[in-house]
């Protein structure tokens, strides 16, 4: 009986290739005596060619990485034989929470997880059925020991052919939606002459030619696999193609001798992917992005549910790229093995951005150019580097260090990796609003006005020119060009990033939209078209205006980010955010011409430094509330679903008492802006643009429509308009509507922070604003913050020693008092924002004083480690 399900639950068909590399296959353009592989070659042609996998040196850790998303040395399988153990959270598991288990799973042929005796192990994971075999390999294709029902017996099936049949009946038997994991044994030794009529190759008793054959025979049951599956369910099932290590040494071509399977090389680890059926519409492609085999487990789980998660453990999902080859992708990717004691091998470890690989093993260290140098014949380090080549390598060997959680004396870390930092600017107001005028005096900190932006100055803007063209962020570590020059495309940005030695520095690059967004100041002044007062500090900052004379308005000098809008503007066009400095403004804004295609030119300011500026790390403190220990924000997890003006939103988050806390406050536009996550969206993840920790009420839209998100208010009021200060900013979590044509469309994208009026009736204002037609909603919804930063004391209260640092910001000195006693060292370390260490002494008093002169103004992290405690960090800030 076969029925169609609905399409937001797709079948999966997993197939994995044993032991066979890229150059095995057509569309790598690395071998050249090639096995015939037709139906392979079809899910290419009507699929999606992925030509940067990286996959594990070795089978288990490979198939133990899909499995858990994680790599090997966090999942424990980083070598063979390995075993999986079932407190790990398989996909199948995964796969069976995200849908209330309505789908079916199988795994067919090779597990090589677990010991022999354990022939449920597939099943102990979340597999529903499980017929192959335990181990690496099969003794003999033609004579092996199978394993169904947990029940084991010898079959004399050829085994890729008994493989594909069980297959075929499973997938016919079902009524829900499934997923099979059909993990073939071929091409793997023993090698042989598979059946007559599968294969091509002229046969010989060379194993080469046996090999290829093998390839070939598969190939043959993949196609009769496919041919078996009725048109209907074929319609909704997505079919994922895998090689799970690089190709045997001894069958290796091409690649130089040694350097295939069991290596680090790309012979071992560049692996081919081809992803073809539902929901792919990049037809006859080739993706060229950073893939690793764990982002699998995040894509298949975004496949059967769009709301979960981009990023899980160490997956990062590709699944938008099915579509479109616009999102956010891996900026560098990872593979180790473990050591072998047997023959004396150390464990090994990789990591690679889009051009340049490192080999670390043991000791010593190789670098190669892939560009210029796919097969690794030339190592740089051997050369000699020159010194771009040996900054690579630094940020290469501290990534890396990141990745094994190496704590060295030039990066700052912690028991998860990298302390990120991410100071949320303050918006430089000073002055104090009422719904509809400036006060003229100061309320006091019982009145609701007061808990406006005026009211909470932490992280005040500090800026320096440093005369050469490029100016520091004081409080981010951002370094930034201070001149834009003309407006140019996003392509020609990339490569003024790339190639700009602006004051002597080679690492630019364009922004992302939360370091851009960080340089706004709502002292800004516009009304409608027209500049009053810039949003950005023009003491520091050049900031042209649109070119009036050439028909543009005063407002139309946007300034472009590298964030790409998960999802489509207007229904239908690619989409960039920037920030207008100019109306003081986020949206997103079509990547090309809607009239005629043509690519788009705004301004970019470029920027560098401290990489990891606007990414969170989020933790759940079971409370209802929400950490973020890079701001040092804590969060309201769940709004309460109601709308409110922008005066009641301030008084609602004042008399707020939520995990015990009693200072909770509005958010002003950069704090709520911090929590914004530019990987979700209605479109992409079903979901608002919001880590899925937090949870947000569904709306109706303004024309009644379920499934839409709220506008959340912020505490900045919003200088525009002929009353100035009657409207506030808002960020839209969920599609930013306005009307266009009479149709409601998401025109600014999930992210885009615009302005709404601060009270009154909706119906007294224009419904829609502007050329875009924004939806004006006044009553929208909050979600309340707090900081958890303190001048004095740690942010942790629940910790086992505390400490008090002041005077904080300081120009001279510091002091440190623990409230304990303590008899062991007390490590004190200095970080500055790109996390490198200023600063480092140990004392066993239980006071100190520090001298902090010699350092440069501007924004530092204190880690204070005590051996058996755990340790506490702070911001401080170094004054002039």
């Amino acid at each position: 009986m076969f029925i169609t399900y609905g399409q937001d639950h797709p079948n999966i068909l997993f197939i994995i290739g044993d032991d066979m590399g890229v150059d095995m296959l057509e569309g790598y353009e690395v071998g050249s005596n090639l096995p015939g592989t037709p139906n392979i070659d079809q899910l290419r042609s009507s699929g999606l060619t992925f030509r940067n996998v990286w996959g594990a040196p070795v089978c288990s850790p490979t198939r133990a990485a899909i499995l858990t998303g994680k790599y090997g040395i966090n999942n424990g399988v980083n070598n063979v034989p390995g075993i999986l153990t079932t407190n790990q959270k398989s996909i199948f598991k995964e796969i069976t929470e995200r849908t209330d288990g309505i789908y079916k799973s199988c795994v067919v042929g090779k597990w090589h997880l677990s010991r022999r005796n354990d022939p449920d192990h597939p099943l102990d994971h979340g597999a529903d059925e499980f017929m192959g075999f335990i181990g690496g390999g099969v003794e003999d294709y033609y004579q092996w020991e199978k394993i169904e029902d947990g029940i084991v017996s010898n079959s004399v099936d050829y085994a890729t052919s008994y493989f594909t049949d069980y297959a075929i009946d499973w997938i016919n038997s079902q009524s829900d939606p499934w997923l099979m994991w059909l993990a073939h044994a071929a091409p793997h030794t023993p090698y042989h002459v598979p059946p007559d009529g599968t294969f091509t190759q002229p046969m010989t008793n060379s194993n080469k030619q046996q090999y290829r054959a093998m390839i070939e025979s598969l190939d043959f049951e993949i196609g009769r696999l496919i041919d078996g599956i009725p048109d209907d369910v074929l319609n909704n099932t997505i079919i994922i193609f895998l090689g799970d290590n690089g190709t045997p040494n001894n069958m290796l071509q091409t690649y130089p001798e040694r350097r295939g399977k069991g290596s680090l090389y790309q012979g071992g680890i560049h692996v081919p992917m081809i992803i073809s059926g539902h929901g792919v519409t990049r037809v006859n492609e080739n993706e060229f992005a950073l893939v690793n085999v764990t982002d699998l487990y995040a894509t298949i789980s975004q496949i059967v549910d769009p709301a979960s998660n981009s990023e899980i453990n160490d997956a990062l999902s590709f699944k938008h790229l099915l579509s479109t080859s616009v999102g956010v992708n891996r900026e560098y990717n990872y593979m180790g093995i473990g050591s072998n004691e047997e023959n004396g091998e150390e464990e090994r470890h990789t990591v690679r951005n889009e051009r340049y690989k490192l080999i670390r093993n043991g000791q010593d260290e190789e670098l190669y150019d892939l560009e210029i140098d796919p097969f690794e014949e030339n190592d740089l380090i051997l050369a000699g580097l020159t010194s771009d080549q040996q900054k690579i390598k630094e940020r290469l060997d501290s990534v890396l260090n990141e990745i094994l959680n190496i704590d060295t004396e030039d990066t700052m870390t912690s028991g998860e990796g990298k302390v990120d930092h991410y100071p949320v600017v303050h918006t430089g107001v000073e002055d104090f609003y009422s719904i509809d005028d400036i006060l003229l005096e100061s309320p006091s900190s019982d009145q609701v006005f007061y808990w406006q932006d005026a009211g909470r100055v932490t992280n005040t803007p500090s800026y320096s020119d440093n005369g050469d063209g490029t100016v520091t962020d004081h409080v981010t570590g951002l370094m930034w060009e201070q001149d834009m020059g003309d407006k140019i495309t996003f392509a020609e940005a990339l490569i003024k990033a790339d190639t700009s030695t602006l004051g002597g520095y080679e690492d630019w690059r364009v922004p992302s939209i939360k370091e851009l967004y960080s340089l706004i100041l709502f002292t800004g002044q516009v009304r409608g078209e027209s500049a009053i007062l810039s949003f950005i500090d023009t003491d520091y900052f050049i900031q042209p205006l649109g070119d009036v004379a050439a028909g543009e308005r005063e407002i139309d000098a946007q300034t472009w980010s590298n964030t790409h809008y998960n999802g489509l503007t207007y229904g239908k066009d690619t989409t960039i955010f920037g920030v207008n400095f100019i109306d003081g403004r986020i949206k997103g804004y079509p990547k090309y011409q809607p009239r005629n295609g043509s690519p788009n030119s705004f301004y970019f300011r470029l920027v560098r430094g401290n990489e990891y500026y606007g990414k969170n790390l989020l933790y759940d403190n079971g409370d209802e509330t929400i950490t973020d220990s890079t701001t040092m924000l804590m969060w309201q997890k769940a709004d309460d679903g109601i709308g409110r003006d922008w005066l009641s939103s301030i008084e609602y988050c004042e008399n707020l008492t939520l995990g015990g806390y009693e200072d909770w406050h509005l958010p002003h536009a950069k704090e709520l802006h911090s929590i914004v996550d530019y990987d979700r969206s209605p479109t992409a993840t079903s979901s608002p643009a919001i880590d899925s920790l937090f949870n947000t009420t569904e709306i109706d839209d303004p024309g009644g429509n379920p499934g839409h998100y709220p506008n959340f208010w912020t505490s900045t009021t919003h200088l525009d308009g002929s009353n100035p200060f009657s409207g506030a900013v808002y960020i839209a979590f969920g599609q930013a509507l306005g009307r266009v044509n009479d149709v409601l469309l998401d025109v600014h994208g999930a992210g885009a922070q615009r302005s709404d009026p601060k009270t009154g009736d909706p119906n007294d204002y224009p419904q829609y604003r502007g050329p875009q037609g924004d939806a004006q909603i006044v009553f929208n919804h909050c979600r309340c913050v707090r900081d958890i930063s303190s001048n004095t004391t740690s942010f942790n209260e629940d910790l086992d020693f505390n400490i008090k640092i002041y005077p904080n910001p300081s120009s001279l000195f510091i002091n440190i008092e623990i409230s304990q006693d303590v008899t062991e060292d007390i490590q004190l370390s200095i970080f500055d924002l790109n996390g490198y260490k200023v600063m480092q002494r140990s004392f066993r008093d239980q006071s100190d004083q520090i001298d902090v002169t010699h350092l440069p103004e501007g924004m530092y992290l204190i880690s204070v480690k005590i051996k058996g405690k755990t340790p506490q960090s702070f911001k401080f800030i170094k004054g002039n």
